[in-house]
């Protein structure tokens, strides 16, 4: 007796303590944790009745019925902790609803428990697994091995299921559901060989602690300010579904204005509001009683993850419903937020199969422009250029070593002289795969990988190469603007890397422009501005490019040696508004109380070209003129104009 309280009292207090150990650290979040808080509560369950069953035979045994009820409970209980335990196990590597989709896997699955438990009840009657003997006595009956034939039968389950996932599972997990399924087995057998040692609940609380150690604690998967699941955790379990094809709906939500947001409100109020609509999300999930997962995946984006089976007319009356409610403003600190979200359903792996993918396609979403529609990821998402996107940096590689990049060449229009004096060069990129990339498609990537260096290195031959060209001499221009991007900026000793070209192809430094962005200048450091003063002492001259799309000191850009100013198309085109049309002209008194000369972009028609002209800016280009050409079409063009 004394061993039989020790094991089922020393199991017990075990799984109290795991219980406890869940609930304070609130380790019940995500659908993993829940099926095993239920494995945990069914093994206490278990237990419990383990314990009444031998207190009772021990010194209540002439209370026969409550024998026959605590032995049942326990039984019964007992014979539930093996499937569960598996369907956790499948839940893990997010098998389970695959073959809980299954008529025929379910039948089954669950047709061994469900004849155990029947027999359990008939049992009561007729006596034929175990029964009370008139001395009170608990005794095995002839068909007790079937339990145990049932309960191999889910552990042998167990074991294929641990084998064929293992690389699913992980490391660790790996490890902690070997053991703790070891510890469960081992008790059982020796259980099974000396009926009086009850150490069967005392294996399967070390099989759960051992479980336990390995689940992840919400720090790791929650966001702790907002409350949902977070990035890092949206993205595992994704990768998880696309692994083992598990078939997932999957809303999500990008807040188009969180830039303008984040703008306007102070840090704690952005995080607030990131919290409000986490709770429309759950409450819209809540009222229409459907399991799911919520993801927080940072700066203005959440998402919905719902089981394969659910009913597509549920699915879509949350996404009115979520919709709808986030239509309504949201008040933070007396404030009524107006909130603009594209809301997009995604099934998964049917319209991408890939977890990258996936939260790249919410970072896009936040860029299309916000109708209040809701939008389906198989009419707005295009997998060949996701998989560009994703192969970039091999496509860049290939266009380097096989020169597959070219030069273009857009001509700037002198309205004093009223003709062609200059030309940006600008690098083009068509792949055989996918035709013409934009540069603002590569370049990031280029910046990102290093490759930025070999572009700029290619451009710059490039145009020395057209410099010293007859086809050069003829069209009578003067320079040639060659673009710098910030990363070739903040690369030391960059006149090192420069002079060298031009000297190789003995180009006056006088024939050659380098365009900084604005917001280069704005992120300025020493490096960057050391480049520039000895880049500027060589003989090159300088011009600040995109002027008016950032936030750059006015103070620092007048006391660099910028030969022009180039005032970006989107302030340059918008002059019907009368506030724009104010900082424009303005804008210009000012670059020309500064001596520099003025370049105005995006200039498409004759109007924009006059009204320009008039105001006495230095040279306009854009679309009115011409598009960029290649060098040779470029070259006829400037001869026949």
């Amino acid at each position: 007796m004394d061993r039989i309280i020790y094991f089922d009292y020393c199991a017990f207090f075990i799984m109290c303590i795991l219980l406890i150990t869940m609930i304070v650290k609130n380790i019940i979040k995500g659908e993993m944790n829940r099926y095993f808080l239920i494995l945990l509560v069914v093994a206490m369950l278990t237990t419990f009745f383990d314990i009444t069953a031998v207190s009772l035979d021990e010194y209540y045994s002439d209370m026969t019925v409550l024998q026959y009820l605590a032995h049942t409970l326990y039984l019964m209980f007992h014979m539930l902790t093996a499937p569960i335990y598996v369907i956790y196990m499948l839940v893990l590597v997010d098998k389970w609803y695959i073959g809980a989709s299954n008529p025929v896997f379910k039948f089954f699955y669950y047709l061994p428990v469900v004849l155990a438990e029947i027999t359990l009840l008939f049992n009561l009657k007729y006596h034929f697994i175990f029964y009370i003997d008139s001395e009170g006595r608990y005794v095995r009956g002839n068909l007790m091995l079937l339990n145990y034939y049932i309960i191999a039968v889910y552990g042998i389950y167990a074991i294929f299921v641990i084998i064929k996932y293992r690389k699913y599972f992980g490391m660790s997990r790996f490890i902690s559901l070997s053991v703790g399924l070891f510890c469960v087995i081992a008790s059982v057998i020796i259980q099974f060989l000396f009926p009086k040692y009850l150490i069967e609940m005392f294996g399967e609380a070390l099989g759960l602690l051992f479980i336990l150690m390995m689940i992840r604690s919400p720090i790791e998967i929650l966001d702790s300010q907002v409350g949902l699941l977070n990035l890092n955790t949206f993205m595992s379990d994704i990768s998880l579904g696309m692994n083992v094809h598990r078939r997932k709906k999957v809303i999500l939500i990008s807040i188009t204005n969180q830039h303008v947001l984040n703008g306007i409100l102070g840090y704690d109020s952005v995080v607030k509001l990131a919290g409000e609509v986490g709770k429309i999300m759950e409450e819209e999930t809540k009222h229409h009683k459907i399991y799911c997962n919520n993801y927080f995946l940072e700066d203005g984006k959440f998402a919905i993850v719902i089981r394969e089976d659910l009913d597509d007319e549920i699915t879509n009356r949350i996404l009115v419903g979520v919709n709808s409610k986030l239509k309504n403003n949201i008040i933070i600190k007396d404030m009524r937020i107006n909130i603009l979200a594209n809301i997009c359903m995604t099934v998964c792996p049917e319209d991408i199969d890939n977890a990258e993918i996936l939260f790249k396609f919410s970072q896009d979403l936040q860029n299309i422009t916000y109708t209040g529609n809701i939008y389906y990821a198989s009419e707005v998402f295009s997998r060949d250029e996701y998989d560009m996107q994703k192969g970039m940096e091999a496509i860049i590689e290939s266009a380097l070593n096989e020169r597959k990049f070219q030069v273009y060449y857009q001509p700037i229009y002198d309205t004093k002289a009223q003709k062609f004096r200059s030309a940006e060069a600008l690098i083009r990129l068509n792949d055989e795969k996918y035709g013409f990339i934009p540069p603002d498609v590569f370049i990031p990537v280029a910046e990102k990988s290093g490759a930025i260096h070999r572009i700029g290195a290619f451009v710059l031959e490039e145009v020395c190469k057209f410099i010293v060209s007859e086809e050069f001499r003829k069209t009578e221009l003067e320079y040639i603007e060659v673009n710098l991007s910030v990363i070739e900026c903040m690369q030391s000793a960059l006149i090192a890397k420069v002079v060298p070209i031009l000297e190789k192809y003995h180009v006056s430094p006088d024939k050659v422009n380098l365009e900084i962005t604005e917001t280069a200048v704005g992120d300025m450091q020493n490096t960057m501005l050391k480049n520039i003063d000895e880049l500027h002492e060589y003989g090159i001259s300088f011009s600040l490019d995109d002027y008016g799309t950032g936030y750059s000191n006015m103070q620092r850009i007048a006391s660099l040696p910028l030969s022009l100013i180039k005032i970006d198309k989107t302030l340059a085109a918008n002059v019907e508004n009368e506030n724009t049309r104010i900082v424009v002209e303005n804008t210009i008194k000012m670059i020309k109380a500064l001596n520099k000369m003025i370049v105005i972009e995006g200039v498409e028609t004759k109007e924009l070209e006059e009204y320009y002209s008039e105001l006495k800016c230095d040279y306009i280009q854009g679309y009115y003129f011409s598009k960029p050409l290649p060098k040779n079409d470029f070259v006829k063009f400037i001869e026949n104009n």
